[in-house]
């Protein structure tokens, strides 16, 4: 019916054949985005909620800054539980 169609492939499942690559590649692109959104996320500081290393990096930050005095940085050291 179709051989008139120069490169026409019948219709495989719901996709048509060749239409297979097409498809593995959206879901490449899609990953590959989503990839990287989440590195982008990850590397602006918005990812998992912070270690021990980074409270306690935090807290010599504002000891450094003046925000804090020496009693406070310790006293808050000791509930944290950072040696």
């Amino acid at each position: 019916m179709f051989a008139h169609m120069r490169g026409f492939e019948p219709m495989i499942g719901s996709v048509p054949s060749g239409g297979w690559l097409w498809l593995i590649l959206a879901v490449a692109i899609v990953a590959l985005v989503s990839w990287l959104v989440a590195t982008a996320v990850v590397r602006r500081g918005g990812g998992a909620p912070g270690t021990p290393d980074d409270a306690d990096a935090i807290l010599r930050g504002r000891l450094a800054r003046g925000e804090i005095g020496a009693e406070e940085y310790a006293e808050t050291r000791r509930v944290l539980g950072l040696k």
